[in-house]
């Protein structure tokens, strides 16, 4: 098993906190984001770069991901495809995503797409709070322990 984390739209507390149970359970942990996203920092950790084009990052995990293993990311869209594959799937905010959610949550993405393109405002996701932290740790390492 192995983890592999969408990291373009993954908050550092978060990496941390994949990084730590990660190490913890002796697992592999691959960070993928584009060069758009290229930070110093990220040489702490086992990181691949790819082009900043549409879906680059996207294509790498799902080219990679195996059965079993657990991917972290916010796009509902790569989570469906994790999932067909046979893997796991959680959000940085710590929501499993599930055959019973993905596609409740893949209309949703939709809906609020033609609202967008008709002109009307979305408002983005809030900042990341300590409690996101918690239960994206806590949610984690359940399904980690699950597999």
């Amino acid at each position: 098993m192995q983890i592999l984390v969408d990291a373009d739209a993954c908050p550092h507390q978060i990496q941390k906190t994949i990084t730590s149970i990660a190490r913890d359970h002796a697992l592999q942990c691959l960070f993928v984001s584009s060069y758009a996203h290229f930070s110093y920092q990220d040489f702490q950790k086992d990181y691949l770069y790819v082009d900043k084009s549409s879906q680059a990052v996207d294509l790498v995990i799902v080219n990679r991901v195996q059965v079993d293993d657990i991917v972290v990311t916010q796009d509902y869209g790569l989570a469906a495809l994790v999932l067909a594959k046979g893997g796991k799937a959680i959000s940085t905010r710590g929501m499993v995503y599930s055959k019973e959610n993905i596609e409740q949550l893949l209309e949703q993405r939709h809906i609020t797409s033609k609202i967008r393109k008709g002109g009307g405002r979305i408002l983005g996701p809030t900042k990341i709070t300590q409690q996101d932290v918690e239960r994206f740790r806590q949610n984690f390492s359940r399904l980690i322990r699950s597999i």
